[in-house]
């Protein structure tokens, strides 16, 4: 059983510069099963950059490898915290003025790879708060993110049909000032309610099979 107390000694080990990176992803797929949204902060920013904790770094390919295999036990940590970190993961997608390590520029990473990770982060967070932030991505300069957003607004429309705030959140979108975010808003919004019917028929069927 994890206590808090080890809480504290996990999110210490994802800062501590002598720690080698998979000692740190091993911190943090522990502090996932913790749950503890006091370390959303924290693993916000081992998410943003996790280049700059890599020691020793080696090939430009294998360095590269530990970035991503980091920045993906982050986001496994965050989805598994779940609600408590949906506010940080959208400032991560507002946040216009971040600046990357020397240590991740020199990997090639960049702001869009981050902006791409937390939309799939809000993706799988099983919260229909999440809606309207994917929505708002379609603004993002990148197609990766705005692929990102429609792929996760796809399977969050099959998850959340009998959600009535999914609706709200794309029938809100469609007074979007950009002309990207209605197209999708009335898009999305056009496959939510085919959903909805489909499966009203067929809870409809299935009540009339025990009438």
């Amino acid at each position: 059983m994890i206590s808090t107390y080890d809480l504290g000694q996990l999110i210490q080990a994802l800062k501590d510069e002598s720690m080698d990176s998979e000692g740190r992803r091993n911190a943090t797929e522990a502090i996932g099963k913790i749950k503890d949204p006091k370390a959303v902060d924290t693993l916000i920013q081992y998410f943003k950059d996790p280049a700059q904790y890599i020691p020793n770094p080696r090939s430009l390919v294998q360095t590269f490898d530990e970035l991503l295999r980091s920045r993906s036990a982050a986001e496994e940590a965050l989805v598994k915290i779940g609600e408590p970190a949906i506010p940080s993961l959208i400032q991560v997608l507002e946040d216009d003025d971040y600046r990357l390590s020397d240590a991740a520029r020199a990997l090639n990473d960049n702001v869009s790879f981050i902006r791409r990770s937390a939309v799939r982060a809000l993706g799988r967070i099983n919260d229909a708060q999440v809606i309207g932030p994917l929505i708002q991505a379609f603004r993002d300069n990148d197609s990766g993110v705005q692929s990102e957003a429609e792929d996760q607004l796809r399977k969050n429309i099959f998850d959340k049909s009998r959600d009535s705030s999914l609706e709200d959140s794309l029938i809100q979108a469609l007074k979007d000032d950009d002309s990207d975010v209605r197209m999708k808003a009335e898009e999305f919004l056009g496959r939510f309610l085919a959903q909805s019917t489909l499966q009203k028929e067929q809870s409809q069927k299935i009540q009339l099979q025990f009438w």
